[in-house]
């Protein structure tokens, strides 16, 4: 009498599971002329996504045409490094605590410095759960070059995930989570601001500042 619905109740769970997606956000921000800067890649799952392995593939893209007076590239350098595996705040990273530097990595897409991949898995290869609440999936860095000094501030590019087969999720060491595909069109933003006057050069003009200010009282008193 109570099989049918224990039956019903068993394939709704096995559906449920079978329709969850994983979702990857790419956070915005800003970058100083010239300057270096990071960008947030987070993942969550619109039910429960488990996996042990991941790789994702990003490109940095212009906003608009013309966006030519400066360039945004991820830095391979520092990319490669696992500094990424200890972040605990504002969002903890997704495999923290059974990762180590040897399973990690990211590399830039030479001579297309504007692409990087890069991934991760357990250490002990247990899948990790995956919820509706966001972990950190990467901390990429990013290099601005300026072209001509001042012409790139307001310039924007944006950052998206790429489909293919440099980007995955994959469970229990056989079978692969489905990607939502809002994941491929949702970007983050990031525009170039100014740059922040290096500390002696703020001094500099400061003293400037201050003798033309001495100057200008001293020639009102002659005056008077």
């Amino acid at each position: 009498m109570f099989r049918p619905f224990f039956i019903a109740l068993m394939l709704l769970w096995v559906t449920d599971g079978a329709i969850a997606d994983i979702i990857v956000t790419v956070q915005s921000g800003t970058i100083a002329e010239g300057g270096t800067g990071y960008v947030d890649v987070y993942a969550r799952s619109t039910g429960a996504d488990s996996f042990y392995l991941t790789s994702y593939h990003l490109k940095i893209e212009e906003e608009t045409a013309g966006t030519t007076a400066g360039s945004l590239i991820f830095r391979e350098d520092i990319n490669q490094s696992p500094t990424q595996q200890t972040i605990t705040s504002p969002v903890p990273y997704v495999f923290q605590g059974d990762t180590d530097s040897a399973f990690w990595g990211a590399t830039r897409l030479d001579p297309a410095v504007d692409e990087i991949v890069g991934g991760d898995v357990t250490r002990s290869l247990t899948d990790v759960l995956l919820t509706g609440s966001d972990l950190l999936l990467a901390r990429l860095y990013l290099q601005h070059a300026v072209a001509t000094p001042g012409a790139a501030v307001g310039d924007r590019w944006v950052i998206r995930l790429m489909q293919g087969g440099n980007t995955y999720f994959q469970y229990n060491s056989v079978g692969f989570s489905t990607i939502d595909l809002s994941s491929y069109s949702t970007v983050g933003t990031f525009t170039v601001v100014s740059a922040v006057p290096e500390p002696a050069t703020g001094l500099a003009c400061a003293v400037v500042i201050a003798v033309l200010a001495r100057r200008f009282h001293r020639r009102r008193g002659l005056q008077n």
